[in-house]
């Protein structure tokens, strides 16, 4: 068995394999080789570790992590997921395990890092870290502040779309409208910028499926783009609610602590934590857990600690079995089945088939509860704000007419508060209706479209202004014949912008509005949370609903004035929009010349949705990050793009290959033909799964290795383990479910062998190597190299025969030593385990100091490797 990795001219990794578990461990080797540094950054924030590897610009974030128990929910949702797509996600760290050692990203060396293994449940865990401030719920922050402290008439000044949420475009071409007759579908999501990108192009085969599309670096298969051939999906954000915030009373008595709940006195979790942060003391912390979910706002002063409900946590959910299902689809139906156990974020998905189906629907989980628990803050303790439900999302299949969704009210209208305006949606559904027949290659005219219909509410104000200088006069004159197109070589644009950011300077001098500076003035929150907190940033995207709001008695034509008649004393006036719209990726590679990168045209309104924070930067933090047109009638006429490359080593080729490119606002070709692309590597199976080995005893028989398989073998390592023989193997409690779930931890780890020892086809002993060095054990003696870890489990026999425990561990011993990096053998017995110390020691092996461990004093008995 084996797999292969072409690549294409772009360097977009294209992988085949035999089987869907070859293909999931293919997928996972291929990650960790072109993005092995993306990979290893979004372990340490999902872990909540990253200040210990990075700095403490991460402290914040890590706090965060901690307390809202990313790493122990994806545990949690790990175990409950379905038997198949438990050992699929296993696959695929194994293989991601198996290749970070060979990623020679310059970044590790830089910051003088090595890639740490990732755990079977990872994945979820980089899922929720990756998500979690795309669900909006500092908003609710912001929101319960500017009701505190203005007044709940004040929300409705302060309308507009969740600025720091993930959106996207997303629209559908009925087959009526395409040269092909065979539909056409087409986006971008626009994400924070990063660098590397967090999407990555890949095309995956089997003897099951191919899919292509784009994949979330450290998940398996292809969530949010995809095309299978003969059908295609899509998704948007839905901008619904499905994170509560909860004030919360706790109190102590004695050493336990308790909170108000609806019905009464509640008992809260508390532990205390640890943060480490490179060049700096460590933090100490407590975590805190109500029965709605983790403290992750400390209380101050007359402020109530606030917790966080979400769905995941709550039911254990991740939703990650439709990630599997997803690979397997063929038609509309298969998606749409597949999307069913989606859990978050909730996104509105569009799928379409080649028979001509199309569907458009809202996947997630919305919890049914309260009005005002969409709104803000809300009492622990109130009955009402109680979940009470799930709210479905609505379907429509109308495969006649275009449709759009760029994250406006709609579909999601009940489930969410603050949604996008129209004007994308409403700007992308009239360029669709100007042809009567799309062509792949025309669509893309419809990703870089400028227009900017809001810039005229600013430039309405501007022409009806008079008496001022002459330089005001010129440039009132300018900005009024501009058509408002935000192109990026365009000086109209730049001057309308910083116009614009002048306004937005103005409006926050407004000493009303004052008193909502002081949150961040004085610290009263997170600096995590400053985005959603700050005063500029909220009036810049709120901007159009304050200007045009009478109610609120802002002398708006006096602020547009002195915005203006400022403007014309600035300098560099004959500057692009480009030029001063520049991308700046957020990124972990602390290289100034990656931090910024050429500009771009478009605006936050515009179809090219670029996110400048007026007031505040020109620069552009959020863009479309991603490009697709997905072709129904034929899959290799899609197109396809992201921001920068599939490589995450600044040095490598195809580090920014794509950059130029999607600047420009082209696309690339989908490449699909195995014999148009460059073979890069074929890996064999056998080279990194445990080779089959067997050994011969005189007047025994043959002894043999056999791997375990985690999902298949629980039964019968569970019979043996919770014998009450095996009290110091110390899993007596254990359920199969839950030692089902040990094994798979240390299958996929690579400092881990499982396997049994198997005598006439009948498995007799369980056998754990480790590397010393990764263990508690590793930390209580003077570790060698070469040194091996072993637990060893023998089997109750039934008709005990002499020599035979002598057999196993020659097998064992000489399995160890066929590698010659391996030098001696250690293991670490219960100190009252005498059975065992006496096995030990029949078996020649060397006894050394008593260790204390976190679970039993442990006997250390070593067997050197002989020399010869």
């Amino acid at each position: 068995m084996s797999f292969q990795i072409y690549r294409d001219k772009w360097g977009i990794p294209h992988i085949r394999a035999g089987s869907e578990l070859e293909l999931a461990y293919a997928q996972g080797v291929n990650v960790a080789l072109d993005r092995g540094w993306q990979l290893e950054v979004e372990r340490l924030r999902s872990k909540g570790v990253s200040a210990a590897a990075l700095g403490k610009e991460y402290l914040e974030w890590d706090k965060f992590a901690r307390r809202s128990k990313l790493d122990e929910t994806a545990i949690n949702c790990f175990q409950q997921l379905d038997s198949d797509t438990r050992e699929w996600l296993c696959e695929y760290v194994k293989g991601v395990n198996s290749a970070l050692g060979k990623n020679k990203n310059t970044a590790f060396e830089k910051h003088a890092i090595e890639p740490q293994a990732w755990e079977p449940w990872t994945p979820i865990s980089v899922w929720f870290s990756t998500h979690i401030l795309m669900g909006g719920f500092p908003s609710k922050i912001w929101r319960e502040e500017l009701i505190q402290r203005l007044g709940e008439q004040y929300l409705d000044y302060f309308t507009s779309e969740d600025l720091w949420r993930a959106e996207s475009n997303g629209w559908y071409i009925p087959p009526s409208k395409t040269l092909s007759g065979k539909s056409i579908q087409a986006g971008d999501p626009h994400r924070v910028i990063e660098l590397p990108c967090c999407y990555q192009q890949v095309h995956l085969s089997c003897d099951e499926y191919t899919v292509l599309g784009f994949a979330i670096p450290g998940i398996p298969g292809i969530a949010h783009f995809g095309h299978a051939g003969s059908v295609a999906w899509s998704i948007t954000n839905a901008m619904a609610d499905y994170q509560d915030l909860f004030f919360e009373r706790i109190y102590q008595k004695g050493d336990a602590y308790y909170c108000q709940g609806p019905e009464g006195e509640e008992p809260v979790d508390i532990c205390k934590e640890v943060i480490e942060v490179r060049g700096e003391k460590s933090v100490k912390i407590d975590v805190l857990e109500t029965p709605r979910g983790p403290i992750i706002v400390e209380g101050r002063d007359a402020r109530l600690p606030i917790s966080i409900q979400l769905p995941a946590r709550k039911y254990s959910v991740s939703g990650f079995e439709a990630l599997r299902s997803l690979l397997r689809a063929e038609s509309v139906d298969d998606v749409e089945q597949a999307f069913s156990c989606w859990v978050e974020p909730v996104n509105v998905l569009q799928v379409s088939d080649a028979n001509g189906k199309f569907v458009s629907k809202v996947v997630g989980q919305v919890p049914e509860r309260s009005t005002e628990n969409f709104k803000r803050i809300v009492p622990a303790w109130s009955p009402d704000s109680v979940w009470t439900g799930r709210i479905e999302g609505k379907r429509s299949d109308n495969s006649e007419q275009a449709v759009v969704m760029a994250n406006q009210r709609g579909l999601a209208s009940e489930m969410g508060t603050e949604f996008s305006p129209e004007h994308r949606a409403n700007r992308i559904l009239s360029l669709v209706n100007l042809r009567d027949l799309w062509s792949v290659g025309e669509v893309q005219q419809i990703h870089t479209d400028t227009y900017l219909s809001t810039a005229q509410i600013i430039l309405d104000i501007v022409a009806s202004l008079s008496d001022f200088s002459q330089a005001a006069f010129r440039l009132q004159q300018i900005l009024i014949r501009w058509d408002c197109n935000m192109e990026a070589n365009s000086v109209e644009a730049a001057l309308f912008s910083k116009l614009r950011a002048n306004v937005v300077q103005q409006v926050s001098k407004v000493p009303d509005f004052q008193v909502m500076n002081s949150i961040i003035e004085q610290s009263e929150y997170s600096e995590l949370f400053y985005p959603w907190l700050s005063l500029t940033s909220r009036i810049a995207f709120a901007l159009n609903t304050l200007l045009t709001n009478e109610d609120l008695g802002l002398d708006v034509t006096s602020i547009v004035r002195k915005s203006l008649i400022d403007l014309s004393a600035e300098q560099h006036l004959d500057e692009t929009w480009a030029e001063i719209h520049t991308i700046t990726p957020w990124n972990a590679y602390r290289d100034e010349r990656l931090n910024s990168w050429p500009g771009i045209g478009g605006d936050h309104d515009c179809v090219l949705s670029s996110y400048s924070v007026p007031g505040l930067t020109h620069s552009c933090w959020r863009a479309p990050v991603a490009r697709y047109i997905w072709d129904l009638e034929n899959i290799e006429n899609s197109q396809w793009i992201v921001q920068f490359g599939a490589n995450d080593d600044p040095v490598h080729e195809h580090f920014s290959n794509q950059f130029d490119i999607w600047r420009q606002g082209s696309l690339v070709p989908v490449s699909v033909e195995w014999d148009e692309m460059r073979l890069e590597s074929t890996v064999e199976l056998s080279e990194v799964n445990l080779c089959n080995y067997s050994h011969a005893v005189n007047g025994l028989g043959r002894f043999e290795v056999r791997p375990v398989n985690p999902r298949h073998d629980s039964d019968l390592i569970h019979s043996w383990v919770t014998q009450e023989r095996a009290q110091f193997w110390g899993m007596a409690n254990y359920d199969k479910q839950y030692i089902e779930f040990i094994y798979q931890y240390l299958d996929v780890h690579p400092h881990h062998d499982i396997f049994f020892i198997a005598f006439e086809n009948q498995s007799v002993a369980l056998v754990q190597l480790y590397d010393p060095r990764y263990e508690e054990v590793g930390d209580k003696f003077v570790t060698q190299a070469g040194d091996i870890g072993l637990h060893i489990f023998v089997a109750p026999a039934k008709n005990p025969v002499a020599g035979f425990t002598q057999g196993i561990f020659n097998t064992i011993k000489d399995y160890v030593f066929s590698n010659s990096d391996n030098k001696r053998i250690v293991a670490e017995p219960d100190s009252h385990n005498i059975k065992a110390l006496s096995r030990f020691k029949r078996l020649g092996f060397v006894f050394g100091e008593q260790v204390e461990l976190t679970s039993k004093t442990a006997q250390l008995v070593y067997f050197e490797r002989e020399v010869r």
